[in-house]
């Protein structure tokens, strides 16, 4: 019986995802992609919160490393992309 559900509702959920009825996004303001500068962590290190951890210099030094990780990780979406935003 669970292998039946398996092979019946599985193909429904990953198709789910892909449906396009026409009506997804409706609720959504924003239906196109507005081209934006993506900042950068050098512009953007001053305007951070910085750290107060004076007796653990390594870190103050993996806290900045995290930021630099997450800026270098967003990005504008490819052309063509159904995003409308970076990410």
């Amino acid at each position: 019986m669970r292998k039946i559900l398996l092979i019946v509702f599985i193909p429904i959920m990953v198709m789910a995802q892909y449906e396009d009825s026409g009506i997804r996004g409706k609720y959504f303001s924003k239906k196109t992609l507005t081209e934006s500068v993506i900042p950068s962590f050098e512009t953007s290190k001053d305007k951070l919160p910085s750290p107060i951890l004076e007796n653990n210099p390594e870190y103050i030094e993996l806290y900045w490393k995290t930021w630099q990780l997450a800026f270098d990780h967003y990005k504008n979406p490819p052309t063509g992309s159904p995003f409308v935003s970076a990410y």
